[in-house]
């Protein structure tokens, strides 16, 4: 039983190292398969495994921009990565921001300056600029930012890595042990904490902090808010899309052509990772409403799809049908603003009918005739019961 155990744990193991792309499979000495020396308890863990040459470039990254990791040594004491992809990453990492650097502060036009003379000069083209410089210059300063001083003194360890070294031995003091914050560090140049950034449960709240950071670090905010926050690497990425590809296969679109249905699956399922500044799209949508930037056909086909979609969701979920009514009578409201402010023929057609409509307002304001037996009824009911009896 006990060989069972160590069997199925050594094949998880191996198994998810594998899919998580830390190990990659190599060829045996003896010409034994990696696969045949998953179950084989035996043989070292790693037999027919090395570690990967490279990581996924997200999954590395998102370490590299993590504050709490701090420098290289300490992800590698902690096994988080080897020295060569640290290294890799890093120069991933910093291409991509010499490249934001490159399309917003493009490098000026290189003149030939081989012909001088007495008064020529060279100071703007010493190279000191350059989009990679730029993005070196903005990493050291980053790293800068992850300096013991201002990560937190003492945290509750509620996850901890690194606590057995590389021979397998127990270490005095593990490498990292991440949770609430119990003692805070100093204040960041910019005035904010570490301590700002953790929950209760230890998870740090990147997107915030790169946001909070983003005229310091201009680059790196588009890099991690745009590429590397909304990326997953797990496998929960994959059911909610097999979710959405379920909701979007619903009979009242039985006339869709596969082509479509399989733009409408991909686009919903990005759309939920592309992170976006709410208050720009406030004002980018309160500009177009005072300007009345919309286009008609645009605007009929937006209406008809919401329509359609407010009828799917609602008999999915017809509990919900209460959210939708106060929509409707807002949508009213605005169809009577927008109807007095329309042209003078229109406003003058629109007096008309209401004058039309009060004729039958005051109608139905008067009180309804009385039957008989309703008068003698509330005679019955007015006298009192010794003239009842």
């Amino acid at each position: 039983m006990k060989d069972e155990i160590v069997r199925c744990r050594r094949i998880a193991g191996r198994q998810l190292g594998l899919r998580l792309c830390l190990f990659e499979r190599v060829n045996t000495v003896n010409k034994t398969s990696s696969k045949e020396l998953d179950a084989n308890i035996s043989q070292s863990f790693m037999a027919g495994l090395q570690d990967a040459r490279r990581l996924p470039p997200m999954k590395i990254m998102g370490a590299l921009l993590h504050p709490l990791t701090q420098n290289d040594s300490r992800m590698v004491a902690a096994g988080l990565c080897t020295q060569a992809q640290y290294d890799d990453g890093k120069v991933e990492l910093l291409d991509r921001c010499s490249r934001h650097h490159e399309r917003n502060n493009p490098a000026p036009q290189v003149i030939d300056d081989s012909l001088t003379n007495e008064w020529s000069k060279n100071d703007f083209l010493d190279g000191k600029s350059t989009p990679l410089k730029k993005a070196e210059d903005e990493y050291k300063l980053y790293v800068q930012f992850m300096s013991p001083s201002y990560l937190p003194k003492e945290m509750k360890p509620f996850l901890i890595l690194g606590s057995v070294d590389a021979e397998g031995q127990p270490r005095d003091r593990a490498v990292y042990s991440i949770g609430p914050v119990v003692k805070e560090g100093v204040n960041l140049p910019s005035g904010h904490n570490h301590a700002e950034y953790i929950d209760k449960s230890g998870h740090y709240n990147l997107v915030k902090y790169l946001e909070d950071h983003k005229t310091e670090f201009p680059a790196i905010h588009e890099i991690g808010i745009g590429q590397i926050c909304p990326h997953i690497s797990t496998e929960v990425d994959c059911e909610s899309l097999f979710s959405q590809a379920g909701f979007v296969a619903d009979p009242r679109r039985s006339k869709m052509k596969v082509r479509l249905y399989e733009r409408l699956v991909s686009t919903k399922h990005c759309l939920g990772r592309i992170y976006f500044h709410v208050p720009d799209v406030k004002e980018l949508y309160m500009k177009r409403w005072k300007d009345n930037d919309w286009d008609e056909s645009e605007e009929r086909d937006a209406d008809e799809f919401l329509d359609l979609e407010k009828k799917i969701y609602l008999k999915a979920f017809p509990y919900n049908k209460a959210m939708f009514e106060d929509e409707d009578d807002e949508m009213d409201e605005v169809e009577i603003v927008e109807g007095m402010n329309k042209s003078p023929a229109a406003r003058s057609k629109r007096k008309n009918a209401e004058e039309d409509r009060e004729p039958a307002l005051e109608d139905n304001r008067k009180p309804a005739a009385k039957s008989k037996e309703t008068e003698d009824e509330e005679q019955f009911i007015g006298l009192d019961f010794e003239d009842q009896i």
